[in-house]
């Protein structure tokens, strides 16, 4: 489907426009910085569109990229009452509906294994619309809205499917764009963040720990991935991707964000692994000796020293004080609460219910500010895993696992069937993949649009990849 570039231009604006206002108040650099970011970003859509004249891509482009770039902010964006996230899935769906409608070609899941894990994926999706609905039929407990966000731990899975008719029609140059996107955008956003703390001029500093943020640390880890890919990859530019290795590593350590570096390390161990190119580790001393360096400076930089010496705290606390640490006891307690509901009502406790009656507030009883802080947001056990269980009982969990590992296993058997470039995409998804993964073990990841949509995300690329194998 194709439509004027003027009219997607305007809707980038307009977008652009809406997140500004729901962001004030700002001060005037802040401002500007935004105007240059978004600026950046209708450019960078506008001559996508010029190159694919692919409006579905477009605005799945567009999501992505402002994720990148503002991640949660970017997904607070409201169109009327619905969220810029849901808008835009909305729209994707309205799309592809459309195409599938006029389309002659009567296959729509090609490949037989893509074919399976799209049944699975309905499957998960009709489980929990039927908890919904059940739901939404005596909803006493929490509202409409929170009801709804609770369910987005489920309806986030149709990204998977969205974005296999996305890449439907397969080119490398549609996945090379998707992950180019997050690198980009990501090391832009990272950049400015830095300069922006040197400078002192912090309204674009989140307050809730290292310099970079929560929210950026997996997104930068993505961004690492990415770039180590496209070193061992790309025969130019080889230097660039290695700054911008170092750059994003750099950002995911000074998030502070201890799940994170346990994403990234994971994921790349699992590329290396599936790679098996030997060289690849040459570059590793070198790279980890640039990053110690690294470290070595800002830890003698006035200005930065206080925040990477509470960020050295952070993993001293990982390493030494493991569940003494309130903030790792606070969910071990958090979890087993949830779990011993979960085993009096096996069949699970639906959306109409709010977790944060099982949080452990007595830990935080000397804390206060913290306990308000906590109470303030969305309080889920930091554990996508444990949330499913607790929302679709033991019957939708085992659907989730089973596309889960299925997922897993037909990706490592497929592997060996694909050209050296496209195995490589492979790869770096399924990297990508296993950090976004490990990263929801500790987090609240899948319920939110920020971090959960890419773990369907990438379930959906890898499904277009090997549905499309034997073609070049």
């Amino acid at each position: 489907m194709k439509i004027n570039g003027t009219i997607i231009l305007i809707l980038v604006l307009l977008l652009s426009f809406a997140y500004i206002l729901s962001s004030f108040p700002y001060y005037s650099s802040a401002l500007f910085l935004l105007l240059i970011f978004f600026g950046i970003l209708g450019v960078y859509v506008f001559n996508l569109y010029l190159k694919t004249k692919d409006v579905s891509f477009l605005l799945f482009i567009f999501l992505i990229g402002g994720i990148a770039l503002q991640k949660r902010n970017f997904t607070y964006i409201k169109i009327g009452p619905i969220f810029i996230t849901e808008f835009i899935m909305i729209l994707l769906l309205l799309f592809i509906f459309t195409k599938l409608s006029i389309s002659q070609n009567h296959i729509i899941i090609k490949g037989y294994h893509s074919n399976i894990l799209a049944k699975f994926l309905v499957a998960y999706f009709m489980i929990g619309l039927i908890y919904l609905l059940g739901d939404l039929l005596s909803l006493d407990e929490v509202t409409l809205f929170e009801c709804l966000r609770n369910f987005s731990l489920v309806y986030y899975s149709l990204f998977s499917l969205i974005v296999y008719f996305i890449f439907k029609t397969f080119t490398l140059e549609k996945i090379d764009k998707f992950f180019f996107t997050i690198l980009l955008m990501n090391s832009l956003a990272g950049t400015v963040v830095i300069f922006m703390y040197i400078f002192n001029l912090e309204t674009f500093i989140p307050k809730d720990g290292g310099i970079i943020g929560g929210p950026a640390s997996l997104i930068s880890a993505f961004a690492s991935l990415i770039s180590f890919h496209y070193i061992v990859s790309k025969e130019n530019n080889k230097l660039i991707y290695i700054f911008l290795l170092l750059a994003n590593s750099l950002f995911t350590f000074l998030s502070g964000h201890r799940s994170a570096y346990l994403a990234l390390i994971i994921g790349l161990i699992v590329y290396l692994l599936l790679t098996r190119k030997i060289k690849i580790a040459v570059l590793l001393p070198l790279f980890i000796s640039m990053f110690i360096v690294s470290l070595i400076l800002l830890k003698q930089s006035q200005v930065l020293a206080e925040s990477v010496i509470r960020i050295f705290g952070n993993i001293e606390e990982l390493i030494y004080n493991k569940l003494s640490d309130p903030n790792a006891y606070w969910r071990y307690l958090y979890w087993n609460n949830v779990i011993q509901e979960v085993v009096s009502k096996p069949w699970g406790i639906g959306f109409d219910y709010s977790l944060s009656k099982l949080a452990p507030w007595e830990v935080w009883a000397e804390r206060p500010s913290e306990i308000e802080f906590r109470s303030s947001v969305r309080l889920d056990p930091h554990n996508s895993y444990i949330a499913i269980l607790a929302r679709v009982g033991f019957v939708g969990f085992t659907v989730f696992v089973l596309i889960f590992a299925y997922y897993i296993l037909f990706t490592y058997k497929m592997l060996r069937r694909l050209n050296n470039e496209r195995k490589g995409y492979a790869i770096l998804n399924l990297a990508c993949f296993i950090a976004v993964a490990t990263f929801a073990g500790f987090n609240v990841t899948l319920e939110g649009p920020y971090h959960g949509i890419f773990f369907w995300i990438f379930i959906g690329i890898g499904m277009a990849i090997y549905s499309q194998s034997n073609t070049k």
